[in-house]
C-alpha cells in the first residue's frame, strides 16, 4: 500500500520560497500551492475550524462535488455536526433559513465554472 503523505514543514517552505521568488523578501502577502481542489477546500475548511472554534455545525448539499468528500469526513471525524441536505433544498429559502444558526461555521456548495465546464 503506498500512502501519500508529505510533512506539512516541507509544504510550508515551498510556499515560502514561491512567495519570495514571485513577490520579493519583503511581501506581505503570501503565496500558496496547492495539489489541487480538494487540498484547497480541505485547507479552507480546516482553518476555518480552528479559527472559530465555538461554531460546530456544517451544512453540505449531499452528492454535489467529490471535492468536498476529505473535507466533510474530516470535519465529522472531529466532531462537527454535519446537516446534508438535498440540492432541491437551495430553492426554498424558508427551509433553509430554519436550518441555519449561530452555531452554523459553513456552507459547502460549489457553483459552476464556465471557463473550466465544471
Amino acid at each position: 500500500m503506498l500512502t501519500d503523505w508529505r510533512p506539512v514543514e516541507i509544504w510550508n517552505d515551498l510556499n515560502r520560497d514561491l512567495t519570495t521568488r514571485y513577490l520579493g523578501e519583503n511581501t506581505r502577502e503570501q503565496l500558496r500551492l496547492y495539489q489541487g481542489t480538494e487540498h484547497g477546500i480541505w485547507e479552507v475548511t480546516q482553518g476555518l475550524a480552528q479559527m472559530y472554534p465555538h461554531r460546530r455545525r456544517v451544512i453540505y448539499f449531499s452528492h454535489q462535488d467529490p471535492c468536498h468528500n476529505h473535507s466533510i469526513f474530516s470535519l465529522a471525524r472531529d466532531g462537527f455536526d454535519m446537516v446534508a441536505l438535498d440540492i432541491k433544498t437551495l430553492g426554498n429559502r424558508e427551509g433553509l433559513k430554519q436550518k441555519l444558526s449561530k452555531e452554523c461555521l459553513m456552507i459547502l456548495y460549489s457553483v459552476d465554472d464556465p471557463l473550466m465546464g465544471r
